[in-house]
């Protein structure tokens, strides 16, 4: 009698904990780290690095795109839809300066594109524009890591947006300002996933940020294969 196969994971569950690189990290000096990651669940990085030259930014890409193929899981690229092409990534996120996500879906329709939302009408837009998921926020005070984003919308912006016909079916992933003891409420509000820098890669024991993310979110009830 043949053995019932599992389903594959939707792309709401490989979402589920989306790490984003700190400026200046190099995944060969932190392998225990990641593989440990991988282990505990990890199913995403977004490549990130804004010091990084063009050089040292394809270096990154390609070491990237070795580890999450091992491990099975998602490479995006932040912004560098040629260069997310070109190394075999499996997508790309865009924020609201980036190149339109319709103008790289046009040219790289193979990537999954991810755009950033602050708003229901930034929502609408690139859902209409064929958007994989939504990255959400920012939800708390990002300005840490990201200047330009001090204004935060709180979990309140996700269930607007997990609510809005068009845009409510997308992964929706909260990023800004997520940290361990505040993930639960973006869980909780709809969110299909979150992201995080310092939290996850930048942690002493990103396996231990993994386990304790992955509970927060099977605990709000976030872990079926629809968009959430």
């Amino acid at each position: 009698m043949a053995m019932a196969m599992e389903p594959a994971p939707s792309l709401a569950d490989l979402l589920a904990i989306y790490a984003v690189t700190p400026d200046g990290y190099d995944p060969e000096r932190h392998q225990a780290q990641l593989h440990a990651a991988f282990a505990a669940g990890l199913r995403c990085i977004q490549l990130r690095d804004k010091l990084a030259s063009p050089e040292q930014l394809q270096r990154l890409a390609e070491r990237w795109r070795a580890l999450t193929a091992a491990h099975g899981a998602l490479l995006f690229i932040n912004d560098q839809a040629d260069l997310a092409a070109a190394v075999g990534a499996d997508g790309v996120h865009l924020g609201p300066s980036d190149e339109p996500l319709a103008a790289v879906r046009a040219r790289h329709p193979h990537l999954l594109l991810g755009g950033s939302a602050s708003s229901p009408d930034r929502a609408l837009l690139l859902a209409g524009q064929g958007a994989a998921y939504l990255g959400v926020g920012a939800i708390f005070d990002a300005s840490a890591t990201k200047p330009d984003a001090r204004h935060h919308r709180g979990p309140d912006l996700l269930r607007q947006l997990r609510s809005l016909p068009g845009v409510g079916h997308l992964p929706l992933v909260a990023i800004g300002g997520i940290t361990l003891e505040s993930a639960g409420a973006c869980f909780h509000a709809g969110a299909s996933g979150v992201a995080a820098v310092r939290t996850l890669l930048g942690a002493p024991d990103p396996a231990a940020a993994v386990t304790t993310l992955l509970r927060l979110r099977y605990e709000s009830g976030g872990t079926s294969s629809s968009a959430r």
